[in-house]
């Protein structure tokens, strides 16, 4: 409070003004940063009370370091001798960081010598008379003996408890035991470019009215929020998903339909007119690879009210649960619904299907991969003996609405941020604004295709025939490029493009 700040400011300039009084001492004031909290501390802790501190030559007056914590003062004063006369014992409790500790070591390490009134000097400098006044005296502490054990301090009743000692590490003299922080993405500003005007759609206005441009205000901060790739999942590329996401053709399913094409064509199995992989080792490679992902990075695969009420009609089921479909449902042939094109709400995954050589895709592995997500979805919910069950690791998001984009956004990050593996999440969609956009993060994306490209190249040093992981990972990147120019040019015909670098 006030009182206690006031105090301590006026204790250290009568500290100053005592040292340049006396000649004959050398006390130096070397760093003030903690007066408050030692004030505080030396007066709940009883120190100035007792008999008086034994006096000395003139000469042995110490260099009195207020430092900053308790372990660069309590040094200070252990190298100097202690306070005239009163040797100084070794004091390993005062070496923890807090003026707590710090505190307590002063009363039990003279030597069991009790403060004076006036611990400072031998006589009634100015300083030492105004030391009653400030800190009058409390029974918290009672000299005690050497051999005494440390105890802990009481508290004041009308103060807080102090905080548990943190204790820091012995540092020798000239030596810095301070290692700099790493250096933290702080989003403050945005580039806006426009990269290709549509008829229809968001104006560059527009984006720079609600995303910002340049220094960013404290609304369009809040609007973007960074993240670790390497812990978030991909979201589908649509303009209905309402939460901070990443986005990417197909989601997190999409980009391992990439993988595993591209893994494929990287060992001579992958080409359109190549041999067909079998649906057992689909499987295998998929619950392989869903081990290996965090929980806290479900694998995200994407669909729409529409079509789940199309599959209804087909089956015909109603009140169709997708994660737990009941028994009948799975009899009259959902799974393989599931393989058809007209029951899908992922534009990129009902490309896919319709047309895998867009993609440069066997016509068999899309529905091979969803088989497999769909079996493992409903281990995951239905199973109690599947580790799914116990530890989640897939998610179906169901879309609600009609699709309707303003605008295309690429989404980046500067180097600094990208070089930290993070990414600014947007929301493609916010409840009761109508301007909602297709988000697409193809920087992020590159660094979950590097984990993937990581990820086969295991898988395939299990055989007798190696990948390159920096090949593979460039054979991602084009993959890829050409996914998000074929459904974009579907999605985004007619609309603006831009592209936002957060920085």
């Amino acid at each position: 409070g006030m009182p206690v700040c006031f105090m301590a400011r006026h204790l250290l300039i009568l500290l100053i003004l005592h040292c340049s009084h006396d000649a004959r001492s050398r006390c130096g004031l070397v760093r003030i940063g903690a007066a408050v909290s030692l004030s505080r501390n030396w007066q709940n802790s009883g120190f100035f009370q007792g008999e008086p501190a034994a006096s000395a030559p003139p000469s042995s007056m110490p260099t009195l370091a207020l430092a900053g914590d308790a372990v660069s003062m309590t040094r200070n004063m252990q190298n100097a001798g202690g306070f005239e006369g009163l040797h100084m014992m070794p004091m390993p409790a005062a070496l923890a960081g807090d003026a707590v500790s710090f505190a307590h070591s002063m009363q039990t390490g003279f030597e069991g010598q009790p403060f004076a009134s006036a611990p400072f000097t031998g006589v009634q400098s100015p300083v030492a008379a105004m030391l009653p006044a400030f800190f009058p005296t409390s029974p918290a502490f009672a000299p005690a003996p050497a051999a005494m054990q440390p105890q802990a301090p009481a508290a004041s009743p009308h103060e807080p408890a102090p905080p548990t000692p943190i204790v820091l590490p012995i540092v020798q003299p000239g030596e810095c035991s301070c290692e700099p922080a790493p250096p933290v993405c702080h989003v403050s500003k945005l580039a806006v470019r426009e990269d290709h005007a549509g008829p229809i759609g968001m104006t560059l206005f527009d984006v720079t009215s609600l995303y910002g441009t340049d220094i960013l205000s404290e609304l369009q901060t809040e609007q973007v929020q960074m993240a670790l790739v390497s812990e978030t999942s991909f979201m589908c590329l649509d303009d209905r998903v309402e939460e901070p996401s990443l986005g990417t053709p197909g989601g997190d399913l999409g980009e391992f339909v990439l993988a595993l094409s591209s893994y494929l064509q990287e060992r001579g199995q992958g080409r359109i007119d190549g041999p067909n992989f079998t649906q057992s080792e689909v499987d295998s490679i998929f619950e392989e690879y869903l081990e290996s992902l965090p929980a806290s990075r479900p694998l995200v695969h994407c669909t729409d009210d529409a079509s789940l009420r199309h599959l209804q009609d087909e089956l015909p089921v109603e009140d169709l649960d997708l994660r737990r479909p009941p028994d009948h449902a799975k009899e009259l042939g959902l799974l393989q619904k599931l393989t058809e094109v007209n029951n899908h709400g992922d534009s990129h995954v009902r490309l896919m299907l319709d047309k895998p050589e867009w993609f440069q895709l066997q016509e068999n592995l899309v529905p091979m991969v969803l088989t497999s997500y769909y079996t493992n979805l409903w281990r995951q919910y239905q199973d109690s003996s599947s580790p799914l069950y116990t530890i989640p690791k897939l998610r179906l998001n169901i879309l609600s609405g009609h699709r309707d984009p303003k605008a295309f956004f690429e989404v980046s990050s500067g180097g600094f941020c990208h070089k930290q593996g993070l990414a600014p999440l947007l929301t493609p969609r916010h409840r009761g604004n109508e301007k909602s956009v297709l988000v697409s993060h193809l920087d992020a994306v590159s660094l979950r295709r590097q984990e993937h490209a990581a990820f086969f190249r295991t898988i395939a040093n299990l055989g007798p025939r190696k990948i390159d992981v920096e090949r593979l990972h460039q054979r991602l990147d084009r993959h890829g490029w050409l996914a998000l120019e074929t459904t974009g040019s579907q999605m985004a015909s007619g609309l603006p493009f831009y592209t936002l670098m957060y920085s």
